[in-house]
């Protein structure tokens, strides 16, 4: 279930030069839950009013509470890139603004309430350089093996439970962790497994005795 009303003009406004420091427009990227603008920069983040099985964004309030826990969740792995959360405001002439970064101060709480004004919430993060992504690093040729040294430790921590939460929590109730498949296909097939009641769990989160091996069939 969504709703749409006002998301098309907040879409529209931040496409624009006016939502980037340096007055450029950004690259929008859209995926099932969220819009995401590229600036030179900074990457800003507007979850969709969307409500699924999984997950509720369908109230300004719900928006609010889960760009503040993805912040407060990723920088757990990284605390350099989640610069914060802002209000996108809407002034009495209509015309939008992004407010100031809440860069969530550990020792404040958390808002109860939207500041006047606030027609949403966006996720702040720093920009990192496109060709250090792997998938780009990797196609150029650029990918080193000390890379993939820092990449096998990393993953190392998580399965020693030193990583995410997420995996401390699932190696202490006695689960082990692998990735269990990777479907081919882009957004469109996301949408598609999604729509179709796919299943709901993180595919590296899944219990050990779900990723038993079958039997061998008896010969003749």
């Amino acid at each position: 279930m969504r709703s749409d009303a006002g998301l098309a003009e907040k879409v529209r406004f931040l496409s624009g030069a006016g939502a980037c420091e340096e007055g450029l427009p950004p690259r929008a990227v859209e995926t099932h839950m969220s819009w995401v603008f590229l600036c030179s920069g900074r990457v800003l983040k507007l979850k969709k009013p969307v409500r699924y099985d999984f997950l509720d964004f369908s109230s300004l309030a719900a928006r609010r509470f889960n760009c503040r826990e993805e912040v407060r969740l990723n920088r757990r792995l990284a605390p350099d890139v989640y610069l914060g959360v802002a209000p996108l405001t809407q002034r009495s002439d209509g015309q939008f603004e992004v407010g100031p970064i809440d860069p969530m101060d550990a020792a404040a709480a958390a808002p109860t309430a939207d500041p006047e004004g606030t027609a949403d919430w966006l996720v702040v993060m720093r920009r990192l350089p496109a060709a250090r992504m792997l998938d780009s690093a990797l196609a150029a040729g650029t990918c080193t093996a000390a890379d993939i040294d820092r990449l096998a430790e990393r993953l190392a921590e998580h399965e020693a439970g030193s990583g995410a939460r997420l995996t401390q929590v699932q190696l202490g109730a006695g689960g082990t962790w692998r990735l269990a498949s990777v479907e081919p296909g882009g957004r469109l097939r996301e949408r598609q497994l999604k729509q179709h009641g796919a299943a709901r769990r993180c595919p590296i989160c899944i219990a050990g005795a779900d990723l038993a091996e079958p039997e061998p069939e008896a010969g003749p």
